[in-house]
């Protein structure tokens, strides 16, 4: 079954609603999957901009994956053409980990448990300056929310999420 933006559906015992997101690819998406007991997880990447219209969408949600795809100055210094630097930090492109420290405050609310990161450039960015990044937002918020970086190569501990 096509995943369209905007339409919800049921899959697997959950409900899916599918949202558009501005990246440079054919009809891509962000998704916020809902269980019976209520509990919401969003999954965004890809994204270039956080636009307000996601805050609408990702309002409520208990677990935020999220790109924090590079570090302003390593990508500015780094080895990829020139274009491919535009195109990464482009509002089509991806999030630097500023932008999703920026968007954090606006995105989510005192429901969120988990902020997982994800979609991690190997050349532009490093684990722990995301987490330093993101950290220093949901502690300026006050969250209580839990961070992790997701692994590239290994798979990730299991969140418990509480209603």
């Amino acid at each position: 079954m096509p995943i369209a933006a905007g339409v919800r559906f049921a899959a697997a015992g959950f409900e899916v609603e599918a949202f558009a997101v501005p990246h440079d690819a054919r009809e891509p998406v962000g998704l916020v999957v809902e269980d019976s007991g209520s509990r919401r997880l969003a999954l965004i990447s890809d994204l270039g901009e956080l636009l307000p219209p996601f805050a609408g969408c990702l309002r409520g949600v208990h677990v935020l994956v999220q790109e924090t795809n590079h570090d302003v100055d390593m990508l500015r210094r780094g080895p990829y053409p020139w274009s491919l630097k535009q195109r990464v930090a482009s509002g089509h492109g991806h999030l630097s980990n500023q932008q999703a420290a920026d968007g954090v405050a606006r995105l989510v609310g005192d429901e969120l448990q988990w902020m997982v990161l994800y979609h991690l450039s190997r050349t532009n960015n490093l684990p722990a300056l995301a987490a330093d990044k993101i950290g220093e937002e949901l502690e300026r918020m006050g969250s209580s929310a839990r961070l992790m970086v997701a692994s590239q190569s290994e798979p990730s501990s299991w969140l418990e999420v509480s209603t």
